[in-house]
């Protein structure tokens, strides 16, 4: 057995999970970037699945650590407050990827997308959450940077997957603001549509103009909302993948 997967072995018996899992994501990621060519920082780094003393190194400190946080938590939060200290994990980790060598204002980018999308999923927090996914969007506007070691799930480009999430989060405030306050569900519809269009995420475009649409009509302005229905209908129409139901919609607005 490869001595860092005995390593695994001896950390899950522990209970050493965090752990475990931090040092397989870490050789993980630095087995993909290593693949990615000669001139990457890690292909000029210890290979830590062939250095014994690299992994004990790692895994001292990082089993440490894991002991020390299951003693703060006994000792100063409870099952409801996890999340902050996960969250000065996430801050320390952006601390020490700008001390790392290689490009970095990519790493700044992955590290943003990183706490945004832990602020997002962890807490009810979502405009902080939102800050950071903008910040990550305005570095890596029009890079071909990819975090696909981190999030395997991605498909596009880390531009492309912030854009995304974006869309996903404008949408849903759009929806959530639609009964009470119209012009702003309006507001975030549009910004939905643009980040949508940044993506490249064609239902999400029409989605959001449908969106649109319906917060113009909510706001009984009639005008606005026919505009917002023909362009959902025009960018259909452009993909060659029009619903129906929108052009039925179209023709009893306008006979309205």
């Amino acid at each position: 057995m490869p001595y860092h997967e005995a390593i695994y072995c001896e950390l899950e018996e522990k209970g050493l999970l965090n752990t475990m899992e931090f040092l397989k994501q870490l050789i993980t990621f630095q087995e993909t970037s290593r693949k990615q060519g000669a001139d990457t920082a890690s292909a000029n780094k210890p290979r830590l699945v062939n250095s014994k003393n690299h992994l004990d190194y790692l895994v001292d400190g990082l089993s440490k650590a894991e002991i020390a946080e299951k003693k703060a938590k006994k000792y100063c939060f409870d099952e409801a407050k996890w999340e902050w200290l996960g969250e000065q994990l996430v801050i320390q980790s952006k601390a020490a990827s700008s001390r790392l060598e290689g490009n970095k204002l990519q790493l700044k980018a992955i590290s943003e997308y990183m706490h945004g999308r832990f602020i997002i999923e962890t807490t009810d927090s979502k405009e902080l959450g939102i800050v950071h996914l903008e910040s990550c969007r305005e570095t890596s506007n029009g890079k071909p940077w990819k975090a696909k070691a981190f999030f395997p799930e991605h498909k596009q480009s880390l531009a492309e997957e912030v854009c995304l999430t974006l869309y996903h989060m404008y949408y849903n405030e759009a929806k959530e603001l639609l009964k009470t306050f119209p012009k702003n569900a309006g507001k975030y519809a549009l910004l939905a549509k643009k980040r949508a269009m940044q993506a490249c995420f064609t239902e999400g475009i029409t989605e959001s103009m449908l969106l649109k649409g319906i917060t113009d009509l909510v706001d009984n302005n009639l005008e606005l909302a026919i505009q917002s229905m023909v362009a959902a209908f025009g960018v259909q129409m452009k993909n060659e993948a029009y619903d129906p139901r929108l052009k039925i919609a179209m023709e009893k607005l306008r006979s309205a």
